[in-house]
């Protein structure tokens, strides 16, 4: 009897060595893949690189500091030509603009980037739209606590982002194991490994179902009884906290709202939010020249636009240097 409960626990532990050894090479090539999965992960994993080489750079250094708005829209070696030219020193311009972020995500890939490391720029560019600077925005947790917060400021961030002990364990979990924080991307690439269609045809589904959205806001719209509801004010202590970081390490900070082939109107409690920060507001929505052919999809800004708007910005930024020197 003995000898067989011995026997059980000996193979029970085989089991659970064999698990916790697949485990961790699981968690091995995942880490192996990260910087790979798209192009994306490959920029964020670039950070490090990126920012050390600002950090040996000439002055003035010009970081361009935002998401997909100013990765496709800003020709960061146009933009440092023209600076040098303007300027006559030799402006060096990073980018650091990893896809789908808003506020909340610039925060801590600051705090853990640029602070802990004691590396920042003279000047820094916020491209944005009106969704991207309000506190109510979008809480990506797993994708924040992995790629952009540190064993430093990870509780902080847990504990200030939400109140929710589900998505608090989420957050903790994605930092520690790159299996479980980059567990959407890797079944994507994994599955599009092995279904080169699944891609392409998710993207039509996904299609469908926005347009089945966007008909059901319109037909709710047109048959509304009553008038809709005024939306709460929006509120920016997010948006404050970013502009003290820059403000604390002498970083002169210019929110750059971004052009879009529709006007878009700037919130009120948003621009003074940035000015009562110290920060420098770069109204960009109406660039002199540009139309609709300059963007590539409706959003962001083609090869035409891209042109437009860094000679706009590099005019507006050479103008500023001067006057500080």
């Amino acid at each position: 009897m003995n000898s067989s409960i011995s026997s059980f626990r000996g193979s029970e532990w085989k089991v659970l060595v064999a698990v916790a050894l697949a485990v961790v090479a699981l968690e091995i090539a995942s880490r192996m893949m990260a910087p790979s999965l798209d192009s994306d992960r490959t920029h964020i994993h670039a950070f490090p690189e990126l920012i050390g080489e600002m950090k040996n750079a000439d002055h003035p250094r010009v970081l361009a500091y935002g998401n997909s708005l100013l990765k496709f829209g800003l020709d960061e070696d146009l933009l440092a030509e023209e600076l040098t030219e303007a300027t006559a020193a030799l402006c060096h311009v990073t980018k650091i603009t990893p896809v789908g972020t808003a506020v909340r995500d610039w925060n801590y890939l600051y705090e853990t980037y640029f602070t802990r490391t004691d590396t920042h720029p003279e000047v820094v560019v916020i491209g944005f739209v009106a969704h991207h600077l309000p506190d109510d925005g979008e809480l990506k947790m797993r994708r924040l606590a992995r790629h952009f917060c540190s064993s430093a400021n990870l509780w902080n961030c847990l504990r200030e982002e939400t109140a929710d002990f589900d998505t608090r364990v989420v957050g903790a979990l994605s930092h520690l194991s790159a299996i479980y924080g980059d567990q959407y991307e890797l079944q994507w690439g994994s599955v599009h490994w092995f279904v080169p269609e699944y891609t392409q045809e998710v993207r039509k589904i996904n299609r469908w179902l926005d347009d089945q959205d966007a008909r059901a806001v319109r037909t709710k719209a047109k048959t509304a009884k009553s008038p809709p509801q005024e939306a709460p004010p929006k509120t920016y202590r997010q948006l404050a906290h970013l502009i003290a970081q820059f403000k604390e390490h002498g970083v002169r900070a210019y929110f750059v709202p971004m052009p879009q082939p529709e006007i878009w109107k700037l919130d009120p409690a948003m621009v003074e939010t940035v000015n009562q920060g110290g920060a420098t507001m770069v109204d960009a929505r109406a660039i002199a020249g540009m139309t609709k052919e300059d963007f590539s999809d409706g959003y962001h800004l083609g090869k035409s636009g891209t042109k437009k708007f860094t000679r706009f910005l590099a005019k507006v930024l050479a103008a500023e240097l001067g006057d500080q020197e």
